[in-house]
């Protein structure tokens, strides 16, 4: 359950890989077919040096205009976000609280079929029911990690990056 994962990662001070902006990774032939259809937890520990239109933590999709597939757990100028797609749109969520550069988050992001939340650091931050069903995946994409990346957009993290996990169900507090 998250509230046991929040306890336990509390108790430790987070060391990652610095991102400067020229590197970010991929998980080499990951396919749609082996990520969570329906239940899905994205999580990470992130401290950024900085916030930009479209920026990703962990995420497989593909966007380009009205073609809106995959998912994402990400950032913008100011605030955490979570992107889920179905049916080629993309759903956003968005944290109410503002993220301070250089600051460790623990970033949690849920979808059950029903239901987006947005988590950081153990606080419920957005929550949507505006979609439903499975995710809609691109039929080819990357499992990048500390980039928002996909067939013809390349936007690399700079900052931390700790303790990154995908769940194939959608986690809770209880």
């Amino acid at each position: 359950k998250l509230e046991g994962i929040l306890e336990k990662q509390a108790e430790a001070t987070p060391i990652g890989i610095r991102l400067d902006g020229d590197n970010s990774m991929d998980v080499p032939g990951m396919t749609a077919a082996q990520l969570p259809s329906r239940n899905i937890t994205a999580e990470a520990w992130v401290s950024l040096d900085e916030g930009i239109r479209w920026g990703s933590i962990i995420g497989y999709y593909q966007d380009n205009g009205d073609y809106e597939k995959g998912w994402l757990l990400g950032y913008n100028e100011k605030n955490f976000v979570l992107s889920v797609s179905n049916e080629s749109k993309l759903y956003t969520i968005t944290s109410r609280t503002a993220f301070e550069k250089d600051k460790w988050y623990h970033v949690v992001g849920t979808y059950d079929g029903r239901r987006q939340r947005l988590y950081v650091d153990g606080e419920l931050q957005a929550e949507s029911t505006t979609q439903s069903g499975p995710i809609d995946y691109p039929p080819k994409g990357v499992l990048a990690l500390g980039a928002y990346e996909d067939e013809n957009e390349y936007y690399p993290l700079t900052g931390l990056l700790e303790r990154t996990s995908l769940w194939h169900q959608a986690l809770s507090t209880k």
